[in-house]
């Protein structure tokens, strides 16, 4: 899911509200499940979800897109926050109140608003305002608990311009760089980068996480028990997931103003920034077009940054992504499944949920790599 932000900022300040010292730390890798889903029983795009199961100090069972294409975490304000706090028209401060607070979670008067989707694509934009929370994610077979960060708590969205209720829910975006908020300063980012950078990896464990392949089922993902768990998320890599995986280095990325929530408010660990696109070519049987490409869980299609004339996708409407280390995924553009945008204009290409039904994803936060791991094709 790709995302470009705006944002408009007042002054605020946390210096008063206390913060959480426990040490939210892994000693060894953990497991999770998630949700991978076929929406409307099956009809619908296909979706992966991790559960949130405590939000600051609010018990909740919310569904998080599982997201590499983006990076921080939005959630949806109404059904976290009651109505005397927050409505579809915005979170209600008193008059000369900086934050809103409430069951451990704080809320900022910096607004935001995120938009999903690139050219050519439907437009999703959510509003609401930047927080900062605990989170707790999974279910009563294995948890994992993130240290109090930076979160956009939305409370409205459009579709196109129009008002929605439909479209993204609530995000998890986990991939190696940051969302940029414009608006305020360039390249500002209030330290939305992914949840599972504010872990501590102890005993070795090198920062990141790994995804199997998955088979995606039919349900509703908005009723609960619905969808059926798969146990694919592994947060936290040793160096036996480096024989496993053929992993492929990233380009380095200028660390990014935090904007005026800097230095009020723990940042994520150290850890560096990194463009999340790797080499790859795309080719039918008569042509092929070196490309950057996106691998993004949160996109239910498949963007490419060619024309159909260019690759004569008229007359071969067989694709074949061209990867490092010699592997590749084939699709046909004509199957319903994969709805295929050609935007020529584009900077990469972008490949959505259903590579991630072929190959398992792994992305070593510390190292700046991606690692893949061909199951079937």
């Amino acid at each position: 899911m790709i995302i470009t932000s705006v944002a408009q900022a007042s002054r605020f300040s946390l210096k008063n509200e206390q913060v959480d010292t426990t040490d939210f730390s892994i000693t060894s890798p953990v497991s999770l499940n998630v949700y991978p889903a076929k929406l409307n029983n099956g009809s619908g795009p296909g979706r992966i979800y991790i559960n949130a199961m405590r939000i600051g100090g609010v018990p909740i069972t919310l569904p998080l897109l599982f997201d590499t294409g983006s990076a921080g975490v939005t959630l949806d304000a109404l059904k976290i926050f009651p109505p005397e706090l927050v409505d579809e028209h915005g979170f209600k401060f008193k008059k000369g109140q900086d934050t809103l607070t409430y069951k451990g979670i704080v809320v900022t008067r910096t607004t935001v608003q995120k938009v999903y989707g690139s050219a050519g694509a439907v437009e999703t934009k959510e509003f609401g305002n930047i927080g900062f929370a605990t989170l707790m994610v999974g279910d009563q077979t294995g948890a994992l608990n993130l240290r109090k960060m930076p979160v956009m708590f939305f409370y409205a969205k459009s579709t196109n311009g129009k008002e929605s209720t439909n479209g993204l829910g609530s995000v998890f975006g986990v991939n190696t760089t940051f969302n940029t908020v414009t608006g305020v300063n360039e390249r500002t980012t209030f330290n939305l980068v992914s949840p599972l950078k504010y872990l501590n990896y102890r005993n070795g464990l090198i920062p990141g996480f790994k995804l199997s392949a998955l088979q995606l089922f039919g349900c509703a993902i908005k009723i609960p028990g619905s969808c059926r768990p798969s146990r694919s998320l592994t947060v936290g890599l040793t160096n036996a997931d480096f024989q496993k995986y053929r992993f492929n280095q990233l380009t380095p990325q200028a660390t990014a103003q935090t904007g005026q929530v800097s230095g009020h408010f723990p940042t994520y660990p150290e850890l560096p920034l990194y463009h999340p696109e790797i080499a790859a070519a795309i080719a039918t049987e008569s042509q092929q077009i070196p490309v950057s490409v996106l691998l993004d869980s949160g996109n239910p299609g498949v963007v490419l940054n060619a024309s159909s004339e260019d690759l004569h996708a008229d007359q071969y409407p067989i694709i074949k992504l061209m990867l490092p280390f010699g592997q590749t995924y084939f699709y046909n553009q004509r199957r319903a499944n994969f709805s295929t945008r050609f935007n020529p204009s584009s900077k990469r290409s972008v490949f959505g949920i259903y590579f991630f039904t072929v190959f398992g994803f792994a992305e070593d936060y510390q190292n700046g790599r991606i690692g893949l791991n061909r199951t079937a094709n």
